[in-house]
This record gives C-alpha cells, structure tokens and sequence, in this order.
C-alpha cells in the first residue's frame, strides 16, 4: 500500500500548495517524522483491516477553511467536518483501493481538547475513520456504524493504543 501525506492546505482554485508545510498565518505545523510515519501506518493498517492490501491513498492534512470550501463544493455541505473520504477504485479481488482523504487539524485539535484526548490521536482516528470509508464501511445507521466503530477500535488497537485508550479514542464519531 502506497500512502502520501500532503501536509498543506489547499488554495481557492483547489489547487494543492505546491509545499509541505504551513502557509502564512495558517494554523498548520509541519508533520514530523514520527507523525508522517504514524499516519502512514493509519491508513495502511485500516485498510488491511478490511482486506485490502496494496493501492493508493492520498492524505491531505489541512485547516477548516479549506475542509469547508472542499465539503461545499463536492459534497454540497455548507460547513467544516473533520474528514473527507473520496474512494476511486477497490478491487477486494485484487485486495487494492485507491482514494484521497482530507482531514482537518484544527477539527481534530477542537474535538480533543474537549474530550481530553491526544489532538494527534484524534487526527489519527479521522484517517483510519476515511481509510474504513474507502474500503467499503459506512456509518449511516446503527448496525452499520457498530461495525465501524469496532474496527475503528481493531486499528487503533493494531497501532499501539492500549484498549482503554482506543475506546476512549473511539468514543468520538467523526462527521463525514
């Protein structure tokens, strides 16, 4: 499995900044290392969760104003959410998936502080939350977003997070 992380914001024509890194005045800080790698491994063990095992996802980390401008125009949804899943292609055959998600750093940093929880964490739920959407989970009932939440859970506990914490983690439902 192939992952980008694109930590920039996006302009007013959509186009993506041609740098990694804040733009002037945004709240965005650079990905470090660890951070860069962590992600990664997000998206990689959700969708592996799923059975998917090679293919291309695409994360752009960015802020509110421009999760709000590509929410309204592709989704038509006139607000900031926290992620944004765009599948392209899977082929459970294959066990490949493609797609881009867009997460919010102020989102995940607002959403944590109120639950007392890690804003890194919180981000990282709101990847594997897309990666879990471009493989095929929804959330849109009960039943559904049970299952979503377990393997949300499954992921985080994959990724190092001690159970309680993953629950803890977990407990927030991310809006997309």
């Amino acid at each position: 499995m192939e992952v980008e992380i694109v930590d920039s914001i996006v302009d007013q024509r959509s186009a993506v900044v041609g740098r990694v890194g804040p733009r002037n005045g945004s709240p965005l800080r650079h990905l470090t290392t660890a951070e860069r790698s962590s992600t990664i491994a997000a998206a990689i063990a959700a969708a592996a969760d799923q059975g998917f095992i090679g293919g291309e996802i695409t994360v752009l980390i960015t802020d509110d104003a421009a999760i709000h401008d590509i929410n309204r125009r592709h989704l038509d949804h006139d607000y900031p959410t926290d992620v944004i899943s765009f599948g392209y292609a899977s082929d459970p055959d294959a066990g490949t998936l493609e797609g881009e998600l867009v997460v919010s750093r102020e989102m995940a940093a607002r959403e944590a502080a109120a639950r007392g929880i890690d804003p890194f964490a919180e981000m990282i739920l709101y990847v594997v939350h897309g990666t879990l959407h471009i493989a095929g989970l929804d959330d849109t009932d009960t039943g559904s977003a049970a299952q979503m939440r377990a393997a949300e859970r499954r992921v985080l506990v994959k990724l190092g997070y001690a159970p309680e914490i993953a629950d803890r983690i977990v407990g927030a439902t991310p809006t997309c």
